[in-house]
């Protein structure tokens, strides 16, 4: 017996609605014909794939594992016939694309800019999240390559990492900032003030232990307050008017920096850096919108 992804499509499409006029309607069928076909692919299978009430249904283990492993096939068919057709240049290819927010700040928009200007038809989603999360959407298909902090997945075989250059982490304070006055600044003294920061990487406070000298479990309470967001336009303004401390790129920061609205701290060998890596999964081959958007970051980079 075999499934095909038409039968998947109808599976997946009558779980989503739980009845099957709304989901004869999105998949252009007559309520009839996809119940008909449900039946029929119960039938071969030998198992109940949902259970009937009066209006609704709801997918039993067997639909729900057919979901389950369906779901990136159909969305690797649909991909498929757009890449196809940028092969053919036709020019309608598709891609999404997961970021951390420090990538997404700083590079992302040049790099998708140059892509549409080569291919205009090619749509191109981006989803910015925190790592974790991209990882795991990469692994279910929901997204086909990601740029994030890969500390801790290295070393993961399902995935292929591609080198990133690495940047220093800045610090930045408002003028008149008590600790711009501090003598022998060093990285720990920072966790006496709020921090405003990015989304961090759960790894990354064994690493500020060991800068620090300080508890793990203790630096990740962050009791002297945080601000965590994942826009640095909010993240500026507090670290303007209050004694948060602010981190993160002198690329990101550098027209304020220049403008004198914020001042970076002297904490330049405290030995903090991005751990970012372009990551796809071993499994599929690469298509011709991920390869594209690979150079492109790439040969952005050397520039930058």
């Amino acid at each position: 017996m075999n499934i095909d992804i038409k039968q998947i499509r109808m599976v997946e499409a009558l779980a989503r609605h739980g009845n099957f006029a709304r989901a004869a309607k999105e998949l252009h069928l007559t309520q009839p014909g996809l119940s008909r076909a449900i039946k029929s692919l119960e039938l071969s299978l030998d198992v109940t794939l949902f259970d009937r009430g009066k209006r609704e249904v709801s997918p039993t283990a067997y639909a729900r594992h057919i979901i389950q492993f369906g779901t990136p096939l159909i969305r690797g068919a649909r991909r498929l016939v757009r890449d196809i057709q940028l092969i053919k240049g036709n020019d309608a290819g598709e891609l999404t694309i997961g970021t951390g927010i420090i990538p997404a700040e700083a590079i992302i928009g040049k790099v998708i800019g140059r892509l549409n200007k080569l291919h205009p038809r090619l749509h191109i989603r981006v989803i910015v999240e925190r790592p974790h999360a991209l990882f795991e959407m990469l692994r279910q298909g929901q997204i086909d390559i990601l740029i994030a902090d890969t500390r801790g997945n290295e070393m993961a075989e399902d995935i292929e990492v591609t080198p990133m250059p690495q940047h220093s982490i800045c610090f930045i304070v408002r003028p008149g900032h008590p600790l711009i006055s501090q003598k022998d600044l060093e990285l720990g003294h920072i966790f006496r003030y709020p921090i405003a920061t990015p989304w961090l990487p759960e790894n990354i406070f064994p690493i500020l232990a060991t800068k620090t000298g300080m508890d793990p479990a203790f630096l990740a309470k962050f009791e002297n307050g945080l601000v965590e967001c994942n826009n640095f336009k909010i993240l500026l303004e507090v670290v303007r008017h209050s004694d948060a401390v602010g981190c993160g790129l002198d690329s990101i920061y550098s027209p304020s920096l220049a403008e004198g609205g914020v001042i970076a701290l002297p904490l330049g060998n405290a030995g903090l850096s991005t751990h970012y890596g372009l990551v796809n999964l071993r499994r599929y081959s690469t298509s011709p919108s991920m390869e594209l958007f690979k150079s492109l970051l790439l040969e952005t980079i050397q520039e930058n």
